[in-house]
C-alpha cells in the first residue's frame, strides 16, 4: 500500500478548526483536540469508533450526529509515532464497517478487513502504514506502553472445566466417548501447569464433579482391566485382528479432531485422512480396502497423539507424582508404529490423568490458584428448585405439564458437590459456578447453606437484576451481595464480562496469538483508564469454557496464552486475582435488590425448557421423581431395611444424574448434535434405572424417545422439528438462487441471527440475517465461490451456535455438536 497524506487541499482550512466545520464524511484528519473521524450512516441509530487504540471496545467511543445529516463524528486523541487499525460499529454491533474513504486495509482475521492509519512524529495523520505497508505484520506485546494511571484494576480469570456424564456400560463401566481422557491430556493438565512459568499470575479453575468422577472411573477401569472408554479399547485392538466393523469404526471416529489444527499439521495423519473418502457405510467399507495393517496401526496412534497438548508433544514434562512423560519421540517417528507403542501412548495418557487433581492442588498450595466446583450433576439449579422460575425471563413460554419443584434436590446437588470437593482437596470450597451461570433469587439460601461464600453468573443477569437499561463501567466491575431475606444469609456475586469472555472463546482463535493477547490487553487498559481516578477496587471477571476453544487456535493456543500471561504478569496497571482473594480484601458494598432468574445464555433458561421436547423431558423426570419419593424426602421414605435404604439411595442418585443440564441442552431445536439420540437414551436409561434398582418394572413411557417426529410423536430429530415451523418451504437447507446461496433458519425468539462458516473465517458477526416479516425465519443470501463449506447459525451474538436443521449433511464440530455442510458447484 502507498502511504498517503490525509490532509487534502479541500480540508486544509479545517485542519485546526473544530470537527463540526467538516460538512461531510472525510478521511481521518488532525484537528484541535485530536484526530477527527467521520462516517456516513444516515439510517443508523448509533455509530461507535473501535480500534486497537481502545481494545476494540464496540461501545467505548460514541460518535454523534447532532445536526441529523447522517454524518457521525468524533474527535479522539491518538499517540504519535503509532500505527492503528480501526472500524466503525453500527447500531451496537449489528455491523462493523471499514472506513470507505481510506483505501488502506489489512485482513481482520474474521473474513473482512480493518482500515489502517498512522500518526507520524508531528501528530499528522498518514493513511496506511508509515513508509508503506510492511511485507508481513509482526506483532509485539503492547504491555510496556501501558502505564499505571491511578488505582490498579483487578482481573479474575475463571476457567470452567466440564464434561457431561457419558453413557457407560452397566456391566463393564466402559464409556462410549473418550472426551474426558482426551481433554485431560490436552487441556485439564496444562491449563494449570502453565502457572509455574508465571509466578505472579493467579486465576480460578472450576472442576465439575461429573468430570472428576469420570476421570476416577477411567483410571480405575484401566487399573482393574474393566472398562475405560470405547475409543481406548479400539486403540489397543491389535491391528492384525480388526474386523470390517472395527475398521469402519476407526474411519468413522478416529478423525474426530480439528482438521486444520490437529490433523493437517501432521503429514502422516493428513495422508490417512485423505485415504478415507466419504462418510457413508459403503464409502467407508470401500476405503477400508485401501488401508494396510500398518495404516490402521498408524491411525490408531495418530488420533491419540494429535490430542496431546504441545507440551507433551514437544518435550519432557515432570508430573507432580515424580514421573516424567513425553510423546515427542513418537511424534518424531511419525509412522510405522508398533503394538507396544500403542500401549505406551495409552499408559502415558493414564499417567497424565492420575495427576490432573494433583497439579491443581500444587498450584493452589502455592497461592496461585483457587479451585471451585459446580452442583454435583451440573443441573440448572433454579429449574430443579422450581421450573416456574423460567417465567421470570420468559413469561409467555409454554412450560411442562407437570411442574418440577424439588428444593431438596437443589440442596442435595450443592451439598454433594461441597462434600466431594472436601474429599479431594481436604478443605471446603468457597466458590460456586452454577451450571451455565444459572441463578435466581430463590437459590441464594441453598448456596449459602452449602457453605459457599460466592457464586458467579453473567453481566446480562446483572443488568436484569439491577433493572438497568445498560450497565455503567462501575456497575459492571464490582461484586454484589445476594441476600436471602428469609434467613438473612448472603452470598457474594461476581458477573462475567460477556464480551471479553466470548472474545477468547469465539474470536481469538482466528487471530495471531500475540495480536489476540494485545487485543485483550488493550481492552483491559481501556477499562483501567475509565476507572483509574476512582479509589474503589474494581475487578474484571473473565469466565469461560477452559477446554473446547483451544482446538480452534493454532498450536492449541500456546502463543496466545504465553503472550497474554506474560503481559498480565508484567502489567503495572492491573493485578490478577482469584475471586476469593479479591472478595477477602474487597467485600461488596452493595446488595442486589433481586437476583434475576437467568443464565449466561440470553439472560434466560430457554436453552433447557420451553420447547416441546424439553418440556416432554421435564415431564418424564417429574413422573419418575414423584414415583420414587411421593411427597417425602429420602430420609422420610420409610425404608424397611438397610437393603431397601440402599436401593432408595441408588435410585435417588439416578434421579439427580438425570437432572443434569446436558440432557436438556440437546433437546429442542435450539441445539443439535449427531449424539442427541445417544443423549436421549442416556437420559431415559437413568430414569429406567430408578425402577431397576428398586426391583420394579420401568413404565412403558420411558421406552418412548423424547425426540419428536414431524408428526409430533416421539422418535424424530432436528430435521423433523424444522419442518413444522413457519415458512417451511425455506427450511430445507441452502437454496441456490441467481443472486447467491439463500440460507434460512427458524429462531422465533432470537434478537439477532448471523451466518458463520468457513467462507467468512467463522466470524460470528459478519453476516447478519434478517427477519423482515417477524415470522421467526431468518434469511440471508451469500455469494460463494465453488467449494465445500462448513457453517452454523449464531444466535444472539454467540449465545448459541446451531447447525442448519433443514440440511442433513453434517460433520462433527469437535465440540460435541455438528457443523452443517454445503457444496457449491
Amino acid at each position: 500500500m502507498r502511504a498517503v497524506t490525509a490532509v487534502a487541499v479541500a480540508l486544509a482550512a479545517c485542519v485546526l478548526l473544530p470537527a463540526t466545520c467538516l460538512a461531510e464524511a472525510s478521511v481521518p484528519v488532525r484537528v484541535d483536540g485530536g484526530i477527527h473521524f467521520s462516517y456516513n450512516a444516515p439510517e443508523a441509530s448509533s455509530v461507535h469508533l473501535a480500534g486497537e487504540f481502545n481494545g476494540w471496545d464496540p461501545t467505548g467511543i460514541a460518535m454523534s450526529d447532532e445536526d441529523g445529516d447522517g454524518v457521525w463524528e468524533v474527535v479522539h486523541v491518538l499517540q504519535a509515532g503509532r500505527t492503528y487499525e480501526y472500524k466503525y460499529v453500527i447500531d451496537g454491533g449489528v455491523q462493523w464497517r471499514e472506513d470507505p474513504l481510506n483505501p488502506n486495509t489489512v485482513d481482520d482475521n474474521h473474513g473482512g478487513v480493518n482500515t489502517v492509519l498512522s500518526i507520524d512524529e508531528n501528530g499528522e495523520v498518514v493513511l496506511g502504514y508509515m513508509g508503506g505497508a510492511p511485507g508481513g505484520k509482526v506483532y509485539e506485546p503492547v504491555v510496556d506502553e501501558m502505564d499505571l494511571l491511578g488505582t490498579k484494576l483487578y482481573v479474575a480469570i475463571v476457567w470452567h472445566q466440564h464434561q457431561p456424564n457419558y453413557l457407560s456400560d452397566l456391566e463393564t463401566g466402559e464409556y462410549a466417548e473418550p472426551w474426558v481422557r482426551m481433554h485431560c491430556i490436552k487441556d485439564y493438565y496444562d491449563m494449570v501447569s502453565i502457572l509455574a512459568e508465571y509466578p505472579e499470575l493467579k486465576f480460578t479453575v472450576n472442576l465439575t464433579p461429573v468430570l472428576l468422577t469420570q476421570i476416577e472411573n477411567v483410571i480405575a477401569g484401566y487399573d482393574g482391566g474393566t472398562g475405560t472408554d470405547e475409543y481406548l479399547r479400539m486403540t489397543l485392538q491389535d491391528a492384525a485382528t480388526l474386523s470390517l466393523d472395527d475398521k469402519v469404526y476407526l474411519l468413522t471416529h478416529f478423525f474426530n479432531a480439528h482438521w486444520d489444527n490437529m490433523i493437517g499439521v501432521w503429514p502422516r495423519y493428513q495422508a490417512l485422512k485423505d485415504m478415507k473418502g466419504g462418510d457413508t457405510r459403503p464409502e467407508l467399507e470401500a476405503a477400508a480396502t485401501n488401508f494396510t495393517e500398518q495404516d490402521w496401526r498408524d491411525l490408531q496412534m495418530w488420533f491419540n497423539l494429535a490430542w496431546f497438548d504441545p507440551d507433551f508433544q514437544e518435550g519432557d514434562v515432570a508430573l507432580p507424582d515424580g514421573n516424567t512423560v513425553t510423546v515427542k519421540h513418537l511424534i518424531e517417528k511419525g509412522e510405522g508404529f508398533t503394538e507396544q507403542e500403542k500401549a505406551e501412548v495409552v499408559e502415558t495418557q493414564i499417567a497424565i490423568m492420575r495427576n490432573v487433581v494433583a497439579v491443581h492442588r500444587e498450584a493452589r498450595d502455592r497461592g496461585q490458584l483457587e479451585v471451585i466446583t459446580t452442583p454435583f450433576y451440573h443441573p440448572i439449579l433454579p429449574l430443579i428448585y422450581d421450573t416456574d422460575l423460567a417465567r421470570v425471563a420468559m413469561p409467555s413460554t409454554p412450560l411442562p405439564e407437570h411442574r418440577f419443584s424439588y428444593p431438596s434436590d437443589a440442596e442435595a446437588q450443592v451439598e454433594m458437590a461441597a462434600d466431594y470437593y472436601r474429599e479431594l482437596f481436604g478443605d471446603s470450597p468457597r466458590g460456586l459456578w452454577p451450571a451455565e451461570g444459572a441463578v435466581a433469587q430463590e437459590i441464594v439460601g441453598t448456596v449459602a447453606r452449602g457453605g459457599f461464600s460466592w457464586m458467579a453468573s453473567d453481566d446480562q443477569v446483572l443488568q436484569k437484576s439491577l433493572g438497568a437499561p445498560y450497565l455503567s463501567t462501575r456497575q459492571k466491575y464490582q461484586m454484589y451481595w445476594a441476600e436471602d431475606e428469609a434467613t438473612g444469609s448472603r452470598v457474594a456475586m461476581i458477573f462475567r464480562d460477556h464480551r471479553l469472555s466470548d472474545d477468547i472463546g469465539f474470536n481469538f482463535g482466528k487471530m495471531d496469538g500475540v495480536d489476540a493477547a494485545n487485543s485483550m490487553m488493550r481492552s483491559l487498559y481501556s477499562i483501567h483508564k475509565q476507572l483509574a481516578d476512582d479509589e474503589t477496587a474494581y475487578v474484571v471477571p473473565i469466565i469461560l469454557d477452559g477446554e473446547n476453544a483451544w482446538e480452534w487456535f493454532r498450536h492449541d493456543g500456546k502463543e496466545f496464552f504465553h503472550s497474554w500471561y506474560d503481559q498480565l504478569s508484567r502489567a503495572e496497571f492491573l493485578e490478577t486475582t482469584t475471586v476469593e482473594g479479591f472478595l477477602a480484601e474487597h467485600p461488596p458494598t452493595e446488595t442486589l435488590p433481586n437476583l434475576w432468574a437467568g443464565s449466561w445464555i440470553s439472560e434466560n433458561f430457554a436453552t433447557w425448557i420451553g420447547e416441546d421436547e424439553e418440556n416432554r423431558a421435564w415431564d418424564y423426570l417429574s413422573r419418575v421423581r414423584s414415583h420414587l419419593l411421593p411427597g417425602a424426602d429420602l430420609e422420610a421414605a420409610g425404608a424397611e431395611s438397610s437393603e431397601r435404604q440402599e436401593a432408595f439411595d441408588r435410585a435417588y442418585q439416578q434421579v439427580l444424574a438425570a437432572e443434569g443440564s446436558d440432557w436438556f441442552w440437546w433437546y429442542g431445536a435450539d441445539q443439535s448434535s449427531s449424539l442427541e439420540g445417544t443423549f436421549d437414551e442416556i437420559f431415559r436409561g437413568m430414569l429406567s434405572n430408578v425402577y431397576t434398582v428398586m426391583g420394579e418394572e420401568a413404565p412403558a413411557f420411558l421406552s418412548e424417545p423424547v425426540l419428536l417426529t414431524d408428526t409430533g410423536s416421539a422418535g424424530g430429530g432436528a430435521m423433523a422439528r424444522a419442518e413444522s415451523v413457519a415458512d417451511a418451504e425455506l427450511l430445507n437447507g441452502p437454496v441456490f438462487t441467481p443472486d447467491g446461496v439463500l440460507f434460512s433458519h427458524s429462531r422465533p425468539g432470537a434478537s439477532t441471527v448471523h451466518l458463520a462458516g468457513e467462507f467468512n473465517g467463522w466470524d460470528p458477526g459478519a453476516l447478519l440475517m434478517s427477519d423482515d416479516d417477524a415470522d421467526g425465519v431468518w434469511t440471508v443470501v451469500v455469494e460463494l465461490e465453488p467449494g465445500r463449506y462448513e457453517y452454523k447459525f449464531v444466535i444472539d451474538g454467540g449465545a448459541s451456535w446451531e447447525p442448519d436443521a433443514g440440511n442433513p449433511e453434517r460433520v462433527d464440530d469437535n465440540h460435541g455438536g455438528e457443523n452443517t455442510v454445503v457444496v457449491v458447484e
